[in-house]
């Protein structure tokens, strides 16, 4: 079973309960959500040695204000979300204030408040067998209407690299999906972890390589090049461009 969206963390849970996780291409539940929060990944990465961005955990909004972080370098997010869904992107003043409103009250669900870090945006979607990566395709968003719609496959090592070490330092069998900014002195710097299929895998045209690698009867298989994109999005949003 290779879930292919969100569906993993029921599909994880359910796998637990019945016995038969053994089946799923998905590590744990309590490995995916802690990939999959915006509080504990960047903690992880820490714990690993690896860059990381500046995070804060908020259980009140106006704790927000007491972190020495400028505003136009502050990104807010849940600590769960999908799409970029409810996130803030250096917020001017006044939408800061907006999202502080009364603040004193604890927030439903906890949000974290991170250091934007400056650089260029790439993805990164790869594949994990017993700690090591299978496959993999670094690319970067072209086109997009919060997700992207349109993507290039690059050659990024440093990506990869941090893939691996995930991969690696977990024992992870499953998917690692990475959001990151490549500073421009060309150092990887994950911001988020989606542990589950992104829009990487399209690059792949479906090819039978990919499948064998995901099963263990094949070698690992990197894409490093080529453009590809989702038809309807782009003539129904190119129109509205």
């Amino acid at each position: 079973i290779v879930p292919s969206c969100e569906e993993v963390f029921h599909v994880a849970a359910a796998a637990e309960r019945q016995g038969v996780a053994d089946r799923v291409f998905a590590p744990s539940l309590a490995v995916l959500r802690r990939l999959h929060s915006k509080i504990s990944f960047p903690a992880l990465l820490t714990e690993l040695g690896l860059n990381a961005p500046e995070t804060f955990a908020l259980e009140r909004r106006v704790d927000v204000l007491a972190l020495d972080i400028p505003p136009d370098q502050m990104v807010l997010k849940p600590e769960f979300s999908r799409f970029g869904t409810a996130v803030l992107v250096r917020p001017i003043a006044a939408q800061l204030a907006q999202w502080v409103g009364a603040g004193n009250d604890t927030l439903p669900t906890k949000w974290c408040a991170q250091r934007a870090v400056a650089g260029q945006e790439i993805c990164l979607w790869s594949a994990a067998r017993g700690g090591r990566i299978v496959a993999s395709c670094a690319y970067r968003p072209a086109w997009r209407h919060g997700a992207s719609y349109a993507f290039e496959a690059i050659d990024c090592p440093a990506a990869l690299a941090v893939a691996e070490r995930l991969a690696g330092a977990l024992n992870l069998t499953g998917q690692i999906s990475l959001d990151i900014i490549l500073t421009p002195a060309g150092v990887a710097v994950p911001i988020e972890c989606n542990p589950r299929s992104t829009s990487g895998v399209h690059l792949f045209d479906g090819a039978a390589a990919l499948a064998d690698a995901i099963i263990g009867a094949g070698p690992p298989v990197h894409c490093i090049s080529g453009l590809r994109y989702l038809s309807p999005a782009m003539l129904v949003m190119g129109v509205a461009a």
